[in-house]
Order: C-alpha cells, then structure tokens, then sequence
C-alpha cells in the first residue's frame, strides 16, 4: 500500500497554514511558563537582619507564570522546616529566640522544579532578662539562707543563675525550670546575683545584678561562769551556746584591760583556763565562718578566788623556845609560786622575806615573846596572810631588856 504524499506548498497555501498559526497560539503561554522559571527574588526579612521576631515573615517577589513557592528554613545545616507547594509569596514561620537561620525558595510549575534562590540570613530576638523579685537590691541584714526570686520569661524553658562575692561566682545552677533558688551563704557578706532566660541550648542575655548582704552571725549567749561571780577556783571553765552557722570561736580573757589568754578558732563551745588566784577577769567569744570575724560577745566578768593561806606547822602555837635560832614551817599551798614571812615583836615586824621554801630560819633576842605569819604570792599577787602564830624563845642576852 502505498503511503499518501504530502504537498507542503499546497498546505502552507491552505487551511493548514491557519491551524499551524492557531496550535503555536494556544500553546505559547506553556512554553512562555516554562521559560519564566527564575528563582524568586527575596524581600524580608533583609539579609543579615537582627533582632527578627521569633514569628518571622518569609517574604518574596512571585515569579510570573509560577503555579506556586517550596521554601526552607535552616538552622546552620539542618533543616529545621519547610512547606510547598503554596500559592501565597509569604509564609510565617514559628522560629526560635536568639537564633540564626537561613532561608531560601523556588518557583513550581507541577510537576516541575526550578531553581532555588539564594540563602539568606536573618536572627531572631533573644528571650528578654528575667524580672528580679526579692530580695530587694542593696537589700541587708538577711539571713545566712537567702531565696532569690524573679520573674518567668514567656518562651523560656529553663533558667540559669549565679550569685557572686566580690566578682567571683561562688554559687551557680541552671537550667531550672522554677523561678526561684534558695542558698546557704556565709553571713555579715555582700553577694550579688543575676539570672538568664534559657532556650535550650540557646543562652540568652543575663539580667542585671541585684546585691544584698547577710547579717553577721549572732553573738554566742554566755552560759557560766554568771556574770559577776567571785571566788571562783584557779581553773575556769568558760562555756557558751553554740550559733547555728558557725564553724568555730574565738575567745578571749582580760585582766584589767590587758588581754591575758585567747585562742581560736575552736569547734567546742567551752574553754578551760587556769588563772591567777584573787584576780578579776573578763571574757568574751565569737563566731567564726571560715575566715570570716563577727560580732563579740559583750563581756562577763569574774573573780577567782585567792590563795588559802599557808598552814602553820612549827613551832607549835604559844611554844617557849630554848634556842635563839628559830625555824618557821609551814605546809605547801598549791599554785603559790613564792612565800612572803614576817615576825613580829610587839607589833613590830623584826624580820620577813619573800621566799621559794616552806620554811625559814633566823635568829631572834632572846627572852622576848614573837608572832609570825605567811602568805603565798603568785607573781606579784598577795594573797591573804595566816593567822599569826606566837612562841618565846630563850633567856634574854644580857644588856637587852625583855618585852
């Protein structure tokens, strides 16, 4: 069978003409969207914006001849959300505080794709400071546990803090999710602290510091001995009610305005002294954290007792004595570093000494009635003499009168 021949000229002369004309007619926009194809040009927000809303608006120029928009958001380099095909030349996305992203978009004609757009870049706005509450600024006098409390921030998911002394950080914590933490510090101390917004793992701006300053540790109460007490035994026992918060005292022991003992820092609430004898003394202690000194104690005063007098042990009381040379003995008073002596004739003291020993020995006139007594000294403290005890001692020498 043979195939028909076409006549080109005939069909460019006729009707065929015409129908050609009308096929490139109808068929043109196609081939016209195909070829507009261009990526989109980007309007907002600019590139490298700042301080974006965290609801940010993609916006761009449509593309004629477009039947809609894919777009994407990144996070660095992971694709974080995206959407088309849309017919729309925005879209709002739901992006996070104080964060960078980058976008981009493309023109569709389904079931094509065409180019993507360039990245641009744009940061959101970071979570606002957190709202400090309590304890005021330059707050004083509060107590060892302090809680600070501030403000939640609308988007925050957790919060940091830190609570400095003297530029350094000496407490921190985070992310929390309360609005609020309670510390132990060190008392009669200036802290400052502050608190940020988180957005995990997004950091945000911290809050401007607050200061405060807590209140020195009370003085220890006294226990014993009473103020005032007197004849009190040479070793002293000086006792006090512990501080809560306190890691140790400190305490001192005064004499006429003179410090005479002191130590510290101690754990124990209680001190034991041996004094001087028939002395008065004041004391006073204080709390101790760390390095850290606090209020004293107002001070307690006290009186030991003095030494008992020494007792006599020779010669007897009244005895006559034949020797002119006469030894005095009298017995050892604990604590006594010395012994002064005296004797006496008449109401005159004839002989005496200061002296280490228990005894004495000297020689008197004879035929004369004598008293004598003694005392212990510590250092240069007297202490109550002795009774006085009396003797006779031999014939009087001649040319001497006896009394």
């Amino acid at each position: 069978m043979k195939q028909p021949k076409i006549n080109f000229a005939s069909f460019l002369q006729g009707p065929g003409i015409r129908m050609l004309y009308l096929a490139v007619f109808l068929l043109s926009p196609i081939a016209g969207m195909v070829q507009a194809q261009g990526p989109p040009v980007q309007r907002a927000p600019e590139n490298g914006a700042m301080q974006q809303p965290v609801n940010a608006l993609l916006d761009w120029n449509g593309v004629s001849g477009s039947t809609g928009y894919d777009w994407e958001l990144y996070q660095g380099t992971t694709l974080i959300d995206s959407g088309g095909p849309i017919t729309a030349t925005s879209v709002r996305v739901d992006a996070g505080y104080g964060t960078t992203y980058r976008w981009r978009v493309r023109a569709r004609v389904l079931p094509q794709n065409n180019p993507w757009s360039g990245y641009w870049n744009f940061t959101t706005v970071a979570l606002v400071p957190p709202v400090h509450e309590s304890p005021a600024n330059g707050a004083t006098g509060l107590p060892l546990t302090v809680t600070m409390n501030w403000q939640g921030v609308s988007g925050a998911t957790g919060y940091d803090w830190e609570v400095s002394q003297g530029g350094s950080v000496v407490a921190e914590g985070g992310p929390i999710a309360a609005t609020q933490i309670t510390q132990t510090l060190n008392p009669n101390t200036n802290y400052t602290w502050r608190v940020r917004a988180r957005l995990a793992p997004q950091n945000n701006p911290w809050s401007s510091p607050w200061g405060f300053k807590t209140a020195p540790l009370v003085p220890p109460a006294h226990n014993s001995p009473a103020d005032g007490a007197t004849q009190l035994p040479r070793t002293v026992t000086l006792d006090w009610q512990g501080v809560s918060g306190a890691t140790g005292y400190d305490w001192e022991i005064y004499q006429g305005g003179n410090l005479v003992a002191e130590n510290g820092p101690i754990a124990a609430t209680s001190v034991t002294q041996t004094l001087n004898p028939g002395t008065n003394y004041t004391w006073r202690v204080r709390a101790r954290v760390a390095t850290q000194n606090n209020p004293w104690s107002t001070p307690w005063s006290f009186r030991t007792a003095p030494l008992v007098p020494p007792v006599h042990v020779s010669p007897p009381n009244g005895a006559n004595l034949t020797p002119l040379t006469v030894t005095l003995d009298w017995q050892a008073v604990a604590g006594a570093s010395l012994y002064d002596w005296e004797i006496s004739n008449a109401g005159n003291v004839v002989a005496g000494g200061l002296v280490a020993a228990t005894r004495i020995t000297q020689t008197l006139n004879g035929g004369r009635t004598y008293s004598w007594r003694v005392r212990a000294r510590v250092v240069e403290q007297n202490n109550p003499w002795s009774e006085p005890w009396q003797f006779r001692n031999g014939m009087p020498i001649q040319g001497v009168s006896a009394s």
